[in-house]
């Protein structure tokens, strides 16, 4: 069983531009498609569940040293099960209190 739940990547990138790529790619994820693609932008921080999405980062093209982008990967782990009921989050984020909270979805693309 692996412990890893929660993965937290720090993007610290202040000259970053889409052509340099780079992006960070999450798939399972609540949204109509099912996937989504990040920018790494300066300062922002992005939080998902290791044990419930794959990600990936697509290649970076940079060419010069001062393209080149940077980022901090922390894995937090536990030892017991999680809960992953969104209605559990939703108190945090009062933006999803008027969104579908089935977990799994039962129908994603009816997602807005």
């Amino acid at each position: 069983r692996d412990p890893r739940k929660l993965v937290a990547i720090y993007f610290a990138n202040p000259n970053y531009r889409e052509e340099q790529g780079g992006v960070l790619q999450l798939e399972g994820v609540i949204t109509p498609t099912g996937a989504v693609r990040i920018s790494p932008m300066q300062d922002r921080l992005v939080l998902f569940w290791a044990d419930k999405t794959v990600w990936s980062m697509t290649p970076s093209r940079s060419s010069m040293i001062s393209e080149h982008q940077y980022g901090i990967i922390m894995h937090m782990m536990a030892k017991g099960e999680v809960n992953y009921n969104p209605q559990n989050f939703a108190r945090w984020f009062p933006e999803l209190q008027s969104m579908p909270m089935d977990w799994p979805p039962k129908n994603p693309q009816a997602l807005p």
